[in-house]
């Protein structure tokens, strides 16, 4: 069974930062990230999963993470999990994949979303999905290197939110 080294959205899914700054941080030996598109396209697959040098990567589905976390919590090691929404963390937490803390890295513009800060973008949906993670005892918190300090997702999101 691995140990859960570091749940986290970020829209760039796997990419310089959570190889190198985030994996090293928490000492991370493998990174799990979760795009449903890249994970299905062979090509994209490939490319994303080759930005990782310093540590063995792969990207999964929502359905294949909650596989593989039912089958073995994902064999030996730390892993760095890696989703790249919001909306895939809620469902894959729904699906069975049992973490306890999600960090909000990087969240990406889309035409419902509001700017938030430099690196957050949240839609209502959003906050109603993290409200729900929230409700099934996940500690989430906003952090966007690990040198700032985290913060509560109430302060950093939801009392910035405007309805």
């Amino acid at each position: 069974m691995s140990e859960l080294a570091l749940v986290r959205v970020d829209g760039r899914v796997i990419h310089g930062a959570i190889c190198m700054v985030w994996g090293t941080a928490v000492s991370a030996t493998k990174i799990i990230a979760v795009d449903n598109v890249v994970a299905k396209n062979p090509v994209l697959k490939r490319i994303t999963e080759a930005v990782a040098k310093n540590v063995p990567a792969k990207v999964v589905t929502v359905d294949e993470i909650v596989e593989m976390w039912k089958k073995d919590q994902f064999g030996d090691g730390r892993a760095l999990v890696v989703f790249k929404t919001i909306a895939y963390a809620l469902e894959a937490k729904n699906a069975g994949f049992d973490y306890d803390q999600l960090q909000i890295g990087l969240t990406l513009m889309d035409k419902d979303t509001q700017r938030l800060d430099k690196t957050l973008f949240i839609s209502k949906k959003d906050v109603e999905m993290l409200e729900e993670l929230e409700q099934k005892n996940v500690t989430i918190y906003t952090q966007y290197s690990p040198p700032l300090p985290a913060e509560p997702w109430k302060t950093s999101i939801k009392d910035k939110f405007k309805e």
